[in-house]
């Protein structure tokens, strides 16, 4: 599984200092995927703060406890996670 196109940022809509990153996968995640991929992004992504998604669609919305207007390091951050979560276990 990677990213699929480039990540949306936003502003979450309740807080000023907090932001969302839609990121675009290329195929629908699973269980396993998913709970692969927090325990990534809780390692290696700064300010992360929580993750969404809707079974079957091939996305998810990150939630950073910060704002970051960093787009080509987040994106960077992301798909190292994405690869981490990815990688066989064993």
């Amino acid at each position: 599984m990677k990213r699929s196109a480039d990540i949306e940022l936003s502003q979450h809509a309740d807080w000023d200092s907090w932001r969302d990153l839609k990121v675009p996968l290329d195929e629908a995640a699973t269980d396993e995927f998913l709970i692969h991929v927090e325990r990534q992004l809780q390692l290696g992504l700064t300010g992360f703060e929580s993750m969404e998604f809707e079974p079957g669609r091939p996305s998810l919305v990150v939630v950073l406890n910060r704002p970051r207007e960093d787009a080509s390091a987040l994106a960077t951050e992301v798909d190292a996670c994405i690869a981490a979560a990815t990688k066989p276990r064993g």
